[in-house]
């Protein structure tokens, strides 16, 4: 029996975790058949309604500066195919089901860069048993920042490993959807850059002394692009 599980490929073991995390938080959100976080629930539930009869974010007409803009559109298909507001809620909530258990995915992939298969299914087992995780039964933007922010964290290794211009921009792309989600993904841009200088002095620690700031520089110069986009973006922002 136990030859026959291991011949089990690790995808196969990885979707079974997804699937059975979807069915189970789906299950848990049977228990909350309204809103009932005040105001939060009831903010996002009509800025989604909002963008799906209007085109736009407002709230009654009112504009709400500082609230996620990419949460109303992932939750957008369950306002538009039900009229019901009892079946859109439950149709948003198994849209939270899905993109908390997703996470598993990044999850495992970065796993698997340092362990073998079955301890990288284990740490993507663990991340779906956070009891923090009940949140995917409340319409908040928790459960889409809990699947962006270990795919953040994959692109950025991705990224420091071989800074292409593409990766640059894929992880640059997705720490913006991370920012328009949860404004706290701000923190993301000083991560990163400071990721890339100690990605930098590693080698340069090696170098001679002469050469070592040379060396450094021309670590850096590889996230060239990160550098740019995130600094100028940060000084805009400011200003």
């Amino acid at each position: 029996m136990i030859r026959v599980l291991r011949r089990v490929p690790a995808w196969v073991w990885l979707a079974g975790l997804v699937l059975l995390s979807f069915g189970l938080r789906l299950a848990l959100s049977r228990h909350f058949p309204s809103p009932w976080i005040f105001n939060d629930e009831l903010t996002y539930i009509e800025r989604t309604r909002s963008f799906v009869e209007e085109g736009s974010f407002d709230v009654r007409g009112e504009q709400i500066g500082g609230l996620s803009r990419v949460y109303p559109v992932l939750l957008a298909p369950a306002y538009a195919l039900f009229d019901s507001q009892t079946a859109a809620y439950a149709a948003a909530k198994a849209t939270n089901a899905a993109l908390v258990s997703l996470a598993a995915v990044p999850i495992y992939l970065l796993a698997r860069r340092l362990v073998r298969p079955s301890l990288a299914l284990l740490a993507a087992a663990l991340s779906l048993a956070l009891p923090a995780l009940f949140f995917s039964s409340i319409v908040m933007t928790e459960s889409a920042f809990y699947l962006l922010s270990p795919l953040v964290a994959y692109a950025l290794v991705l990224t420091l490993e071989r800074p292409t211009a593409l990766r640059q921009l894929v992880l640059l792309a997705l720490c913006t959807v991370a920012f328009l989600t949860r404004t706290e993904a701000l923190a993301l841009g000083p991560a990163v850059l400071t990721a890339t200088v100690l990605v930098a002095l590693a080698p340069s620690r090696a170098a001679a002394s002469g050469a070592r700031l040379r060396a450094f520089l021309a670590r850096v110069a590889d996230f060239l692009l990160l550098w740019i986009v995130i600094v100028v973006g940060g000084v805009a922002a400011v200003l």
